[in-house]
């Protein structure tokens, strides 16, 4: 049996709004496609995990974890604060507790 497995199709199927729908359209278009990797793939395509922070600033290309310029939060005071980004020719800092987080230019 041939398929025409398109990244057209591969889309479309991600966009399917229920695991019947998914096995619908792989029916449709001769893909074999059992209920159990149909359901797999629907929980893959439709995850709802929230991502930490950490995971955030990773993928948007925020922060990391250089300590080598450390300074006071203006918010919490917590003294592990780091040099984040460059904008505008200020430095940028973040705070590492978890419950502030706080992005802050120092003397602003």
């Amino acid at each position: 049996m041939e398929t025409n497995l398109t990244p057209e199709l591969i889309e479309q199927a991600k966009k399917a709004e229920s695991i019947e729908a998914l096995l619908a359209l792989a029916k449709e278009n001769n893909i074999i496609l059992t209920a159990a990797h149909a359901e797999k793939l629907f929980n893959e395509w439709h995850s709802t995990k929230e991502l930490s922070d950490d995971e955030l600033d990773s993928v948007a290309g925020g922060c990391g974890d250089d300590y080598d310029d450390p300074i006071t939060c203006p918010s919490c005071g917590e003294t592990k604060a780091y040099a984040c980004i460059e904008k505008d020719g200020k430095t940028i800092y973040r705070c590492t507790n978890r419950l502030c987080g706080l992005y802050f230019t120092p003397g602003d």
